[in-house]
């Protein structure tokens, strides 16, 4: 008859995994999702070790178990420690500064060396150095974690967000205490590694913390895709560290790419476009209109884009949803007053309100030559200024999306 501890290690490693490919199913490409499962994974590796320990009967299998055991208790600190830095917005850190990196990397590759290879942190040795550098660095590392998570609730101005991370503080402090003494009441009787149950339960709350509030942030998984997938309109989504996901399947096409993406890869004035967006978050305003030139497999176009913003239900902002039309007559507007091919360009940058410096620098001239372009531009379509132009524009009915 399999050992009563035995089977309830069976069953949280199933449920680890369950939830970890529950969230993975919510949203797989958000980083943080992607995080969470593999942490969930090395909590099923870690279970069912511990469930090998209960049942095998040999000392060369359980050998291996210990083995599997460790590692996976070993490999939930090191990806529950990225996943904290994700939960406050800091992966950026592992490349701006890989000292942190390193810091973390050596001393747990340090222990599945010594475990994976000659088993040295297995309590059957006793109390040895490498028994007590396992519980001394793995929870080393989950205190540094929360205090990413800490210092992140003290200075995030969102009033979800500062709930969230103290949930995550508590929980995960509670989490590591209790399991701490679970092993130390069961490691006596024999029932090594058992403290794996216990995080099941700070799983299952950061799982619904995950699904609830989008990773505790706006993510495409809450704006309900099945609604945008009817907008003929490109359909976007600019999350607070301004990347951009496609909504629809006409934003997909424009972008010829899938998944989230800087806004910088995507939108050719990205540094004008976030000033405008942080000063939208901070007004009392609830959208903004602005022609932008975006970057699309076909070359450079112009979008008349129509950004909301979106407010949690404490009316904090958490992001942007934009709706964005292609200009599609342009062209023929350049045909009917004859304009050159670098006036033609010229329009569109005016259009998608670039001055002429900046217009100079993308096109790789001149501010002479730009000037002269412009002068030239005014005097073939009757107008003195790019408010004219504008005027010009919406009179002409620019604003109509391409034909799908």
């Amino acid at each position: 008859m399999i050992p009563f501890i035995a089977l309830l290690s069976l069953l949280i490693g199933v449920s680890y995994l369950w939830v970890g490919g529950f969230i993975l199913a919510a949203d797989c490409r958000g980083i943080v999702n992607r995080l969470f499962a593999l942490l969930c994974l090395m909590f099923a590796v870690w279970s069912f070790g511990a469930a090998g320990l209960s049942l095998s009967g040999d000392a060369s299998s359980q050998v291996f178990w210990e083995r599997a055991a460790y590692f996976g208790a070993e490999g939930y600190v090191c990806v529950g420690f990225f996943l904290f830095l994700g939960f406050a917005g800091r992966l950026r850190l592992l490349r701006d500064r890989p000292l942190i990196l390193i810091s973390v990397a050596l001393p747990m590759l340090s222990l599945h060396a010594a475990n994976l290879g000659w088993n040295l942190v297995s309590p059957r040795h006793g109390p040895t150095l490498w028994y007590y550098a396992h519980h001394l660095i793995c929870h080393t590392v989950n205190f540094i974690g929360l205090a990413f998570v800490w210092r992140w609730s003290n200075r995030t101005r969102l009033r979800r967000e500062r709930l969230q991370a103290r949930c995550i503080l508590w929980s995960t402090v509670v989490g590591i205490l209790v399991g701490a003494a679970v092993e130390a009441v069961l490691d006596p009787l024999g029932y090594t590694s058992q403290g794996n149950i216990v995080p099941f339960f700070w799983v299952l709350g950061i799982s619904f913390a995950i699904n609830e509030y989008g990773l505790l942030r706006i993510s495409p998984s809450n704006a309900t895709r099945f609604l945008m997938d009817g907008v003929e309109e490109q359909a976007f989504l600019v999350d607070p560290a301004v990347s951009v996901a496609e909504l629809n399947a006409s934003a997909g096409r424009l972008i010829g790419k899938s998944g989230t993406i800087p806004v910088t890869d995507l939108f050719l004035e990205a540094t004008s476009l976030k000033l405008k967006l942080e000063r939208l978050a901070v007004s009392d305003g609830s959208h903004l209109e602005i022609g932008i030139m975006a970057r699309t497999p076909d070359g450079a176009v112009l979008l008349r884009t129509l950004f909301y913003l979106v407010r949690d239900k404490w009316a904090d902002p958490i992001g942007f949803v934009g709706i964005a039309h292609r200009w599609s007559q342009v062209g023929d507007l350049a045909v009917r007053y004859r304009l050159s091919e670098r006036e033609g360009q010229v329009l569109n940058f005016i259009l998608a309100g670039a001055r002429q410096k900046e217009i100079a620098v993308r096109l790789c001239l001149s501010l002479p030559t730009i000037k002269s372009h412009t002068t030239s531009l005014y005097n073939k379509l009757g107008v003195s200024s790019r408010n004219e132009v504008w005027a010009m524009c919406v009179e002409d009915r620019l604003k109509a999306p391409e034909e799908n």
